[in-house]
């Protein structure tokens, strides 16, 4: 799964980035931890405030893939710990946009894309729009290799043969050089050219066809041209090249569940808001939306005088303040 481009919107719409900061803490952060998130709201991101609704997702993002089995989760992960770390908006700032020294490369114009000290730095403007730290997460950034987004290690596409690992599929990817794709948590779309495209999902490594290998059915024998894929709440059930192949979409993130007997999306029929909700501040206290559910944040309770709102390329931003915002 290609880390850098094709996920763009997602990574930037939430700020991403990915460093560990050296912390004495070696122990996993659980749980939200309001005061931290009530410190970084106010952190500066591009001449905008990060705002609480923001800081407080950001700092649950290391829960919500709490398993290490796509370059993506990986990613992620390590991200979302490095700012559940973070102490102040200084090591913010390195989880998100890279050391000084990696955000540098970003100053002078010219490339888009960099590795710089283990990190893939993607520049825009003449800024860090982009940053994951390959090293935080177990992984490797090398130009000289052809590797400029986080992968596993370099690899020759003409001569690398795919291979089944258990249940994953190792590949070469372009541009992200060895690839690992766990087919317990995969899910796409097969296309023949004939017939109408359908989905297949999970579930094992294994022979797709003679000397090519990739993720296929685990389950019973099925015909994938009479096979009707379904839902069995979280668990997404098609016929993958010829058995069942099924997919908890829980795995992937812990709010995905089974859409449209298709793909795995975000569950969200229980939501009470969305990330288009805005805040409001009022006497210090911020209402707010963190991950579809209305969360409350009081400033007061965390040293700050008040709350304030702001504008941000993403719509208002509320965050705590050391001014009172009532007489």
């Amino acid at each position: 799964m290609r880390v850098g481009l094709l996920r763009t919107t997602a990574f930037t719409a939430l700020f991403l980035g990915s460093t560990l900061v050296s912390s004495c803490r070696d122990e996993e952060p659980t749980g939200l931890d309001k005061a931290l998130c009530a410190r970084l709201s106010a952190c500066d991101r591009n001449d905008e405030k990060l705002g609480i609704k923001s800081a407080c997702n950001l700092l649950m993002m290391h829960e919500n893939y709490p398993y290490n089995q796509t370059i993506l989760q990986r990613v992620l992960r390590a991200q979302g710990l490095c700012v559940a770390r973070a102490t102040n908006c200084a090591e913010l700032e390195t989880c998100l946009s890279g050391t000084p020294e990696q955000q540098s490369v970003c100053a002078t114009g010219g490339d888009i894309f960099h590795c710089v000290e283990g990190g893939s730095v993607v520049c825009g403007f003449g800024q860090v729009t982009e940053f994951y730290d390959c090293v935080a997460a177990g992984l490797m950034c090398d130009e000289q290799a052809g590797v400029i987004f986080c992968g596993e290690a370099e690899c020759d596409q003409a001569s690398f043969q795919p291979r089944c690992e258990g249940t994953e599929l190792v590949s070469c990817k372009p541009q992200c050089g060895v690839d690992r794709q766990d087919c317990n948590i995969y899910w796409g779309t097969e296309c023949d050219g004939v017939n109408p495209c359908r989905p297949i999902a999970g579930e094992t490594c294994g022979e797709t066809s003679p000397g090519e290998v990739g993720c296929v059915g685990a389950g019973p024998p099925c015909d994938p041209l009479t096979f009707t894929a379904r839902c069995e709440g979280d668990v997404l059930v098609t016929c993958n090249h010829g058995r069942e192949g099924r997919v908890d979409c829980r795995r992937y993130h812990d709010r995905y569940t089974c859409e449209d007997a298709s793909h795995c999306d975000l569950d969200d029929d229980e939501d009470e808001c969305t990330a288009s909700t805005e805040p409001i501040c009022f006497n210090g206290l911020v209402t707010y939306c963190l991950e579809g559910q209305v969360a409350w944040l009081d400033c007061t309770d965390y040293g700050f005088a008040g709350c304030a709102t702001g504008d941000s390329q993403f719509g208002t931003v509320a965050y705590c303040t050391d001014e009172p915002d009532l007489p």
